[in-house]
């Protein structure tokens, strides 16, 4: 077992009179300032300044029961050590009934440890919020705002939804939210409560980056790969049985060369539906560019490359301080052409939020910095640690 995991079963058994009963399930927090000084301790960081990345995410732990685990986990930016800890756990066979009450402990000491820093073996450390990682209904949930389905939902600018069978975003260039006008709540049909992480110091629209992972590995690129596979999207776009079968075959005869540096080899089109978030990655960032020449009609490969070129800008650090306002170009482009190509059903909220992921990108750093790839690892580990219920 690795030394982190029996690290966490000790904590666990040692602080289970902490636990305590919220609405929906139980709950346990474990301490933000006492996981930072292990860290500290543990891995000799000698940085004076400590940027905190927090996420919050919610895992099923069972597949014959709805009880799902809701950890808060912290990652310190600015360090070598790249690996997040866990701070508080609350499980249950839902979410937390209140995110104000999931959360307060969690809002008390970091507003604390912002304020006052952290004293490690007599050296004070200043410690700052960097940004919040989640996915869309997680962002929803903590920050007090319509889920993604919803007409106002769009946590970067103020575009209204259109009802066409589902929510339909059309329009790409409507005012920009500020977080002063989040704190003032001046959109009433965005927000649904007060935020519950006030008041921590954040900048509630700057400091929430799109996360790359759920909006186009999960969300937009696999999006596309079903509307060209089917039964799904309209019916011009799809490609028929034996081009399916040559892009798979494609897709295959790659895995003989795909370096170790990638954590999954290609799988063929008729597991698509099982692909993981990496697979997704993969494709959209180095293997689709090459096997879907010649599958592709022109029009809808050049499509993609739109996607390819701007992805490939914004998930490099170099890359993406150069040519930031080309990919956001690219991109605005791709979400317009969108329409034409596939028709408005393709126009949900994944598909509108990428024309605002080049403005995070400048804010926050490059897509890799604050994507929940690293976060999902750990809760895949935290998954692992439960044998029965």
């Amino acid at each position: 077992m690795p030394k982190n995991s029996q690290t966490l079963r000790k904590t666990l058994r040692s602080t289970s009179h902490l636990i305590k009963t919220i609405g929906g399930g139980e709950y346990c927090y474990l301490s933000l300032s006492s996981g930072l000084t292990t860290l500290v301790k543990q891995n000799h960081i000698t940085a004076e300044h400590l940027e905190l990345q927090i996420n919050v995410d919610g895992i099923p732990l069972f597949k014959s029961s709805s009880v799902a685990l809701w950890p808060i986990l912290c990652l310190v930016k600015n360090i070598s050590f790249k690996a997040p800890f866990v701070v508080g756990m609350f499980c249950g066979k839902e979410k937390p009934h209140s995110a104000s009450e999931f959360l307060s402990d969690f809002v008390n000491e970091a507003c604390m440890l912002v304020k006052n820093g952290l004293t490690v073996d007599d050296v004070k450390k200043v410690i700052t919020i960097h940004s919040f990682v989640c996915d869309a209904p997680a962002r929803a949930f903590v920050k007090g705002i319509k889920s993604p389905s919803g007409y106002s939902s769009c946590e970067k600018c103020t575009v209204h939804g259109q009802y066409d069978g589902k929510v339909i975003f059309k329009e790409v260039n409507c005012p920009l939210r500020t977080d002063d006008g989040f704190n003032a709540m001046v959109d009433d049909e965005h927000h649904v409560s007060p935020c519950p992480l006030q008041p921590l110091p954040l900048g509630y629209v700057s400091q929430f980056g799109l996360d790359y992972m759920h909006l186009t590995c999960l969300g937009v690129m696999r999006q596309l790969m079903l509307y060209w596979k089917g039964p799904v999207g309209p019916l011009q776009v799809r490609l028929n049985r034996k081009v399916i079968c040559d892009l798979s075959f494609r897709l295959l005869h790659l895995k003989e060369f795909v370096p170790v540096e990638f954590a999954r080899k290609p799988r063929s089109l008729d597991e698509v539906m099982r692909w993981k978030a990496t697979e997704f990655r993969e494709f959209m960032l180095y293997s689709g560019i090459f096997v879907l020449r010649h599958i592709l009609s022109d029009d809808l490969y050049q499509h993609f490359v739109l996607l390819f070129v701007s992805m490939r800008i914004l998930v490099s650090q170099q890359l993406s301080q150069l040519y930031c306002d080309y990919a956001h170009e690219l991109l605005v482009k791709f979400v317009s052409d969108a329409a034409v190509l596939y028709g408005n059903d393709i126009l949900v909220c994944n598909v509108h939020c990428l024309v605002h992921l080049a403005n995070d990108v400048k804010k926050l750093g490059c897509l890799e910095d604050f994507s929940a790839f690293t976060f999902e690892n750990k809760l895949g580990q935290l998954k692992k640690l439960v044998h029965k219920p």
